[in-house]
């Protein structure tokens, strides 16, 4: 075929092609998070944290770049621009929200999203912190103030102190798991262990730095200790102040707010405390000791343990116990609902020796500690003390001999437990 023939079928092809379309150029990234490579979605590579990950509550990958990466004044700026950006123009049927909170940590700081550079406040903390604020707060004291005071001062504290923050969530994370069931309960016990856990370990390394910027924070985080610890509920061989282990973590915690009081207690006093302070101080100064009912123990043991070179011990510890009793105004009965503070300020005076004595399970500290099973009855209307006094009376009953056992009758008929 002639090659003028040739050319001529070839222009006439094209021309019942139609016009050339030019494909549209894709633009191809593999810069997306960890999160969204894995699920195999698009990411929206938004900084410093993607679409996906605060549709779903993850945590991104993009935030740990953003930590360590260059901390110039510039990239904070340019940071802090683009949260307040995000907050200001929530998506509404997608992505996200906006940013659910901007705290600053235990350094000062604004982190955005990250508080104190370990966690991430996703949906569920928020949820946390509102119904610690309408509802767990009033559960931590059968003062009217002192309700008030947990829950208007106490965030405003926790703010600035992530220990302090993630222990508020953790009361309240095993405060909603007490009324829920099934996968619901499950999961706010989770989420309870997790908050608790950071808030003990970098409250115990807070500890031995106390200055006025940590001092009110650890002293409130002391007083949560056997509150979350009551709440988390008894095990086997759990004797509250100690276990197999020996002392409790907690206990020693709380009763490090001793070196608190002792080093601060005038800027505590005065200072963002003075409210709860000042009840306190009102009730242990009103509250005289109520012997009555402790009167025969401290007979027994006067008389059984005069040879034993602690019996000081004994009776300091059974003294400072009378004045946690409220007083009766009718002779030969006892008033219920003591005071939470003046319960646990029990646990707050024992003495280093007596705790001690309580761990090698001496006979009679066990039986002292029996009778601080009925105050500890008396708070069972609240629900992170339900069932502790049964269970304490149990494993003291099981740890004493018959000749001992006699001397806790009064405590066992109080709460009306009986022997299995």
């Amino acid at each position: 075929m002639p090659s003028s023939e040739v050319e001529g079928s070839h222009d006439a092809s094209e021309r019942s092609a139609g016009p050339k379309v030019s494909r549209k150029s894709h633009r191809k990234s593999r810069n997306g998070c960890l999160n969204c490579k894995r699920r195999r979605i698009k990411c929206n590579e938004e900084r410093p944290q993607c679409g996906n990950c605060l549709k779903h509550s993850d945590r991104c990958s993009f935030l740990e770049a953003a930590h360590t990466s260059s901390s110039t004044g510039a990239h904070r700026e340019r940071l802090a621009h683009h949260e307040i950006a995000q907050s200001a123009s929530p998506q509404m049927n997608g992505v996200s929200y906006g940013s659910p909170a901007s705290f600053s940590g235990t350094n000062g700081t604004s982190e955005g999203r990250v508080f104190g550079q370990s966690h991430v406040l996703n949906i569920t903390d928020l949820e946390l912190l509102h119904n610690y604020n309408t509802s767990t707060a009033a559960t931590l004291s059968n003062i009217a103030s002192l309700q008030a005071f947990y829950r208007v001062n106490v965030p405003k504290i926790a703010f600035l102190h992530e220990f302090l923050l993630h222990g508020i969530l953790a009361i309240s994370a095993l405060h909603l798991s007490h009324f829920k069931k099934g996968e619901a309960q499950v999961k706010y016990q989770r989420e309870a262990d997790h908050h608790y856990e950071i808030a003990l370990r970098e409250a115990t390394s807070a500890l031995p730095n106390i200055n006025e910027q940590t001092a009110s924070a650890l002293y409130l985080f002391g007083a949560f200790c056997p509150i979350i610890t009551l709440a988390l509920g008894p095990t086997p061989g759990d004797f509250l102040l100690f276990g197999n282990q020996g002392l409790t973590e907690w206990l020693l915690l709380f009763r490090g707010m001793k070196a608190i009081l002792e080093t601060n207690f005038e800027f505590l006093r005065h200072g963002e405390l003075a409210p709860m302070f000042h009840i306190s101080i009102h009730q242990v100064l009103l509250q005289s000791a109520n012997d009555e009912h402790l009167q025969e123990l401290r007979e027994m043991i006067t008389m059984t343990a005069r040879e034993d070179p602690d019996i000081q011990l004994y009776l300091k510890a059974l003294e400072e116990l009378a004045h946690s009793f409220p007083p009766s105004s009718v002779p030969g009965t006892r008033s219920t609902q003591p005071s939470i503070q003046m319960v646990f300020v029990w646990l707050y005076r024992l003495s280093d020796e007596f705790a001690d004595f309580l761990q090698q399970r001496r006979p009679i500290p066990m039986v002292i500690l029996a009778y601080f099973c009925v105050l500890l009855h008396d708070l069972s209307s609240f629900w992170w003390a339900k069932g502790w006094a049964e269970h304490l009376m149990s494993e003291i009953h099981g740890s004493l001999s018959e000749q001992y056992r006699t001397w806790i009758r009064w405590p066992m008929e109080e709460l009306g437990w009986i022997a299995g």
